[in-house]
């Protein structure tokens, strides 16, 4: 059998040069045995399919391509592309080729808006010659082999065992409900392409998609639910992905910063990131309506909700706890008023327990970041993404899960 071709992410900018552009797409077009290209060449709006379909791409390349310029530094996606490229370059197993345009003076990768990504610290490509940029963009792919697994291999792992069995007849009308043309058919089971389709479609193709197969979970509203949620958390991004079961299962330093302010958005980082056999998901926020200012009354308060979702019987609930110590609990709680005395404080009370801080718009607080008391979630959402991504998990659950309302 011979090898899938290997597939390269192009960041870029609609606005780039187009002609740089069309030839590195034509010298992809060249090698289509060889490479699979994923790239956008029309500008990215604002909507509920856009993000879903990018970490798709994000997580599922085996290389990318970023273009820089002036005027791709003022498009954010641009940013947030480099920002979790970077993150998957940790210990330079995934390549990543910078190609730097417009920039004779050398200044474009010592500007601010990429200290985070350390992308200066990549070899890049200048040259302003299309078809020379084209020719060295292929070049520093030649005999690159992908080393690393790809982020989204967890999500599509966890479909393929939820639809494993699924008559073709209802895959294929599944499938024509998937509007989303991705450029990939990877892999020999038919299934594969269609989770990923799934994971970057849009909301009403998603819906459409998953109540065509529904008849097949009928028995298995579980099932139905978890595949609804995996759609709906595809806008998490693939470095949350990855570092959240880091964090949840680290011996210290359980806790992680979120800018949000419902605790449905950090559910969907949970959802993305941990199984749902193992993973529990607590929310506090409802408890602390006020800022509080009392230790004391803040952990109780926590202990009382844990207390009251462990039910433990005839123990306490440190003592269930450390009991079931391979089971992943996650507690969303406001930030608001909190210090790093709380945050340390409920880390040593519940060693084991992962906690959110929704920071809401009010950013982490920067001296428990600073010594390592929460690990901040980046890219930060941007405005109403919040809102947004929670109303499309509104409308999955209730198109799919439960249309009747008849649980209720």
């Amino acid at each position: 059998m011979s090898p899938q071709p290997l597939r390269v992410f192009v960041s870029h900018s609609s606005e780039e040069n187009k002609a740089v552009l069309d030839a590195i797409a034509e010298a992809f077009r060249q090698r289509s045995s060889d490479f699979t290209l994923l790239m956008d060449t029309e500008e990215l709006k604002a909507g509920d399919a856009w993000r879903a379909r990018i970490n798709l791409w994000l997580g599922a390349c085996d290389a990318a391509v970023l273009v820089l310029s002036e005027q791709a530094l003022t498009k954010p996606w641009v940013l947030y592309e480099a920002a979790i490229l970077s993150y998957r370059n940790r210990g330079g197993k995934f390549l990543i080729v910078p190609v730097i345009l417009g920039d004779p003076e050398g200044k474009l990768l010592k500007d601010r808006r990429l200290d985070a990504p350390h992308i200066s610290e990549i070899q890049a490509v200048r040259l302003s010659d299309p078809e020379e940029i084209a020719d060295a963009v292929m070049q520093r792919l030649a005999g690159y082999q992908a080393e690393v697994a790809r982020p989204i291999g967890t999500a599509v792992s966890r479909i393929l065992t939820i639809l494993d069995g699924l008559p073709e007849h209802l895959l294929n009308e599944a499938s024509d409900f998937l509007k989303l043309k991705l450029p990939w058919e990877p892999g020999e089971k038919p299934l594969v392409p269609f989770a990923e389709r799934l994971l970057g479609a849009s909301t009403d193709e998603a819906i459409d998609a998953l109540l065509a197969v529904r008849d097949f979970l009928e028995e298995k509203p579980k099932k139905v639910k978890e595949l609804c949620e995996l759609v709906a958390a595809s806008w998490v991004d693939p470095k949350a992905i990855e570092e959240l079961p880091e964090i949840a299962q680290a011996a210290t330093g359980r806790a992680v910063a979120l800018n949000a302010a419902l605790a449905q958005t950090a559910r969907m980082y949970q959802v993305a990131a941990c199984p749902t056999n193992r993973a529990h998901f607590i929310s506090c926020v409802e408890v602390f309506p006020e800022p509080q200012t009392l230790e004391d009354e803040i952990v109780a308060k926590v202990e009382k909700e844990l207390h009251d979702f462990i039910k433990p019987k005839g123990e306490n609930v440190r003592a269930a706890l450390k009991r079931a110590d391979k089971q992943l609990i996650f507690v969303a709680i406001p930030s608001i008023g909190f210090t790093d005395a709380v945050v340390e404080r409920l880390q040593k009370e519940f060693p084991s327990v992962t906690f959110f801080f929704l920071t809401g718009n009010q950013g982490a607080p920067v001296s428990a970041v600073e010594r390592n008391l929460l690990k901040l979630i980046v890219p930060q959402l941007n405005d109403m993404e919040e809102t947004t991504f929670n109303a499309n998990h509104g409308r999955l659950m209730g198109n799919v899960v439960d249309p009747m309302g008849w649980s209720k």
